[in-house]
């Protein structure tokens, strides 16, 4: 079912996306995406980030119904496993990506930024 002919459906899914938790949870979901994928790079074995399958676990539950969450779960282990190999990761539509432990620095230190953002964010007490 198209989220555009279901406007309740697609309010349903938008509040859940854009929860405070929710966010803060995405982030740190990815956060230990690329953690994982930056050692496994280094090593070329599978190594996985401590929180990792916790996160995955508490994703599927935070965001049971919302569509594609299962596409988005399976990409994060298979840039993981592009990681081990060298291989590019295809992503349809995009240009091959090679994920090495330099690419996963960058993208650590852009969700770091991304946390410190969010938390300013929705902070209640707006500060300048």
């Amino acid at each position: 079912m198209l989220l555009k002919s279901n406007p309740e459906k697609l309010r349903k899914v938008m509040k859940t996306l854009l929860s405070q938790n929710n966010l803060t949870l995405m982030t740190e979901y990815n956060a230990a995406v690329w953690r994982s994928a930056k050692e496994s790079a280094k090593s070329r074995k599978k190594w996985l980030d401590p929180q990792l399958v916790r996160l995955e676990k508490k994703v599927r539950t935070e965001f049971r119904g919302v569509p594609n969450i299962e596409n988005s779960l399976s990409n994060g282990r298979r840039l993981i496993n592009a990681a081990i190999t060298g291989e590019p990761l295809k992503v349809k539509g995009r240009q091959p990506m090679l994920v090495n432990k330099m690419l996963a620095d960058n993208v650590l230190a852009n969700l770091n930024g991304k946390f410190k953002t969010v938390e300013r964010l929705l902070d209640p007490v707006w500060k300048d």
